[in-house]
């Protein structure tokens, strides 16, 4: 099972590109939780890491702001993760355009892994940058996810 919420299509109005999918009218996995107190929440969190999981493996991207505001609740009562502005590949080759400097930095303090809240800039190379989002920022931020809902 993916996890993601499905991808409808998308549109542009003057500048903006926006993207479009389905409303989940269960809301994001704190509101689930608020409005439904019986909700199984390890199964929920199961299903985050299993949508996490597929985008990495068989993808090849992660998430870049994992939390629970970004993880929806479909109408069947199913996690599916949403939001995915801070997406980025895993496999990146040096040559490859990378993402702008304004949006590399974008994160949600809390849920951000060290090194990448407070990066530790290298004297001897400064033209390569560090990865900005990688498998084990997401990893990190699934932790406080947990942590989050507990």
């Amino acid at each position: 099972m993916r996890r993601i919420l499905p991808f409808i299509g998308v549109a542009s109005m003057q500048f903006q590109m926006i993207i479009a999918s389905k409303f989940m009218r269960n809301g994001n996995l704190l509101q689930y939780f608020n409005a439904t107190p019986g909700a199984d929440r390890q199964h929920l969190v199961t299903q985050v890491a299993e949508g996490v999981y597929w985008l990495h493996e068989f993808k090849g991207l992660v998430h870049g702001d994992l939390k629970c505001e970004n993880v929806l609740i479909n109408d069947d009562g199913d996690a599916v993760l949403a939001d995915f502005g801070l997406a980025t590949l895993i496999e990146q080759e040096a040559s490859d355009i990378t993402t702008i400097s304004a949006i590399r930095v974008m994160n949600t303090l809390p849920f951000a892994a060290p090194e990448i809240a407070f990066p530790k800039e290298s004297k001897q190379d400064r033209t390569s940058r560090p990865r900005s989002k990688t498998c084990a920022s997401d990893v990190y931020a699934f932790g406080m996810l947990i942590l989050q809902v507990s």
